[in-house]
């Protein structure tokens, strides 16, 4: 069969809308460009270059290939550690080339995201990247017929638009971000012999909970998940993605999928808000949503931004 297009890209944190529509309306589908719109912004750390470590890609329905025209899957990747970037292009190459062959001969989009991190994982392994302690998240969402799948590695986000009866747009999401403090993510790690804490400082304790080796108090991570961080695995830092599956409704308008350099600072409510004035325009919902993160993390005045990216 012929093959999916697909596009992607690379940049800073990651978000993701999708549109029109999702449920089936009986118009003759829009073309992809009208379809998909991407924002990407990379991060600045003072005193020294950060690299944009943050990627996606974008897989678009053809009924000449066996997918319908409003099928599609969509993916963002945020690195991290000194090889993230080489990470998080590796794992979205990766997971899109299965993607655009899965999404075809898998009548269960879920099931083929799953099968796409497992390859990615074990790919990477083998790579030669260093990716002992360097990793990404990897969060997508594929829509197969009516059916939403969603699988998530680590604290990207994705993000369903819902129109409620008062015509207000309300975000569901479609993922829960992983983290150290998250009560099943925190017995894993403790029955694996994993340490969850803060850093360390002469002070005390500062920064989020982070995963360390109980062992050789090595690590550091604050994530609970992720593709990648070899070293960590062994003390509960899984590469298995968590997957949520859902019908589409005819009240379903959009989704966004984004990493954290967005939802550091805007709530899933806030970024469907904010894509929804835009619903007829993806570009120029990813584009706002991307300069509204960056104004939060200004505001700071810390002289740091992470990576943000809209797709």
């Amino acid at each position: 069969p012929a093959e999916l297009r697909f596009g992607g890209g690379e940049g800073g944190g990651g978000l993701a809308v999708v549109s029109p529509r999702l449920a089936s309306t009986g118009r003759p589908p829009k073309p992809a460009p009208q379809m998909v719109g991407a924002r990407t912004l990379g991060g600045v750390a003072p005193g020294f270059f950060k690299e944009n470590q943050d990627d996606y890609y974008v897989i678009t329905g053809d009924r000449s290939s066996g997918t319908g025209a409003k099928d599609f899957a969509v993916g963002v990747m945020d690195g991290h550690g000194q090889n993230g970037k080489r990470v998080s292009d590796f794992v979205k190459r990766s997971v899109q080339t299965d993607m655009n062959k899965e999404f075809v001969a898998q009548p269960d989009a879920g099931r083929a995201l799953q099968l796409a991190y497992s390859r990615a994982t074990q790919q990477l392994q083998h790579s030669g990247i260093d990716a002992r302690e360097s990793g990404t998240t990897a969060v997508s969402v594929a829509r197969k017929g009516d059916e939403l799948s969603c699988a998530n590695v680590g604290d990207s986000r994705a993000v369903l638009a819902r129109e409620g009866d008062n015509g207000q747009v309300v975000a569901i999401d479609l993922s829960s971000d992983h983290k150290p403090r998250r009560r099943d993510e925190l017995e894993r790690i403790n029955s694996m012999g994993g340490l969850v804490e803060p850093a360390r400082s002469y002070t005390g304790f500062v920064g989020p909970p982070r995963v360390w080796s109980r062992k050789t108090h090595q690590g550091g991570l604050a994530l609970s998940r992720a593709i990648g961080d070899f070293n960590l695995a062994r003390v509960g830092v899984s590469a298995e993605p968590e997957v949520k599956r859902q019908q589409v409704t005819d009240r379903d308008r959009f989704v966004v999928v984004a990493s954290d350099g967005v939802w550091e600072h805007l709530s899933s409510q806030d970024v469907v808000d904010i894509a929804k004035r835009h619903s007829a325009d993806p570009k120029k919902a990813s584009e706002e949503i991307v300069a509204r993160a960056n104004e939060k993390w200004r505001a700071q005045r810390m002289g740091y931004r992470d990576d943000i990216t809209a797709v």
